[in-house]
């Protein structure tokens, strides 16, 4: 599918209702006055073609998130919002308990395989680029003017369809091995499997061993959601098949 190819707001409308979307055009009008595009992305652009309930909503603005959430604020009757210096992020609640994350959108680069990324300030598509899978590499626009089109630039609506989770680019699981064990978690939840090249590039990781350079926080806590699944036997098995025992 070609980037900005998609209008989905009957499927919006459809899956969500109109107090959801009024709430996200709110935010898309006031993003554009203040010159800071906006764009849903993540999990729930994901869900929304599973036709899976998204609970919690990501948005991605290219600029100045604190401004955004005052601006929201001061706009929006009964908002209000929890900013949170460190990253750079919001958290957007209106006056019906509803909750969305602001971020602003970022380029990475990994230093050395395993590190914690460098991270600077970037447009969507760079966003997108940093991504785990193309299946969570899209994003729909929240501007007036486009609200509800598609922005797929790595085909991940088809591999979605097809099953497949496929990485963005051949190092992606060296960059970040934690990476490797979300992939395990989503092929659990969604019945999914690896693209056949992300299979290599799962045992060019492994045998980089790949998990000795990362710190054993990161990979407790990977581990733990890992074992909150509902289906923890399915992702037992998937360890197995994927050689991940440590």
């Amino acid at each position: 599918m070609e980037a900005d190819s998609a209008n989905l707001l009957p499927l919006l409308e459809k899956q969500w209702g109109a107090a959801r979307l009024d709430h996200l055009r709110q935010i898309g009008r006031i993003a554009q006055q203040l010159g800071t595009p906006a764009y849903l992305v993540g999990g729930a652009v994901r869900d929304l073609f599973l036709k899976r309930y998204a609970p919690d909503l990501d948005v991605a603005v290219e600029g100045d998130t604190r401004m955004l959430a005052e601006a929201c604020k001061a706009q929006i009757h009964g908002a209000h919002y929890q900013f949170h210096a460190q990253f750079g992020t919001a958290i957007l609640e209106d006056s019906q308990g509803v909750a969305l994350d602001l971020a602003q959108c970022r380029l990475e680069h990994y230093p050395a395989p395993a590190a914690l990324p460098e991270v600077h300030p970037g447009n969507i598509h760079a966003d997108l680029a940093r991504r785990d899978f193309t299946v969570n590499a899209m994003a729909i626009r929240l501007d007036p003017q486009h609200f509800g089109i598609l922005l797929d630039p790595y085909d991940g609506q088809a591999d979605l369809q097809a099953g497949l989770l496929r990485t963005l680019h051949s190092r992606s699981f060296l960059d970040d091995p934690t990476r490797i064990l979300r992939g395990l978690r989503f092929a659990t939840r969604f019945q999914m499997d690896l693209a056949p090249e992300c299979h290599q590039q799962l045992k060019q990781a492994l045998q980089a061993d790949i998990f000795t350079q990362l710190s054993g926080a990161r990979l407790w806590r990977e581990l733990r959601y890992l074992l909150e699944l509902e289906a923890l036997p399915v992702a037992l098995s998937l360890l197995t098949a994927w050689e991940l025992w440590f």
